[in-house]
């Protein structure tokens, strides 16, 4: 992909799909620049982990979350919610410990609803809350495929599967999970281009030495 470079400042930060980005909303071609452009071979910095984070000229580390628009945003926070409270009420009950099987996978359905949450809210707010954000770099740094629209549509899919795998699911559970599936696949639209992407930089820390 190559276009002309629109942006204000001196270089466009790298595209992470380099040549094979299929975005081309003006937003995303005025802040990332594509193999072609006159700003591509500029050098923005080491990258580490991936293309996940980012250093700026201060020399901070900066996790970079590709985001859906607000109101996708606010419907799979609200869904991340709703499974946390669906799972906690199933793991209280002593019938759900007669099957360890099911017993974790409720478990795995808790971690996998709050991981939701971290990356649906605001990087401002998270960035006040300690412990979950120090975990929250950790998943920005080693599993980058969660700063993507792409990898986490499905892991939002992958997540309202997870539920009908269960027994028993209810029908606020059920609309829980089909609320998650849906907006995993919202998500997979705006990695293809065809739902406007907003991007958000989350503060880690200094480059390491």
């Amino acid at each position: 992909m190559s276009s002309a470079p629109v942006a204000s400042a001196p270089y466009r930060r790298k595209c992470r799909y380099g040549a094979n980005c299929y975005r081309r909303s003006p937003g995303h071609v005025a802040n990332y620049s594509h193999p072609g452009d006159p700003d591509w071979a500029m050098d923005s910095g080491p990258c580490i982990a991936g293309t996940a984070v980012y250093t700026d000229g201060r020399g901070s580390l900066l996790g970079v979350i590709e985001q859906a628009p607000g109101m996708v945003r606010f419907v799979a926070f609200v869904a991340g919610c709703a499974c946390i409270f669906f799972a906690l009420l199933r793991l209280v009950s002593f019938f759900s410990m007669l099957d360890p099987v099911t017993y974790i996978l409720q478990v795995y359905i808790l971690i996998f609803a709050s991981v939701t949450m971290l990356f649906e809210a605001s990087p401002d707010v998270i960035e006040m809350l300690g412990p979950f954000s120090k975990f929250q770099d950790l998943l920005i740094q080693n599993c980058p495929f969660l700063t993507t629209a792409f990898g986490r549509g499905l892991f939002y899919i992958f997540q309202g599967t997870l539920w009908f795998s269960l027994g028993n699911v209810n029908l606020l559970e059920c609309v829980a999970a089909l609320s998650l599936s849906a907006v995993g696949a919202i998500h997979i639209m705006v990695h293809y281009g065809c739902i406007p992407e907003t991007t958000a930089e989350k503060t880690i820390g200094a480059i390491p030495s």
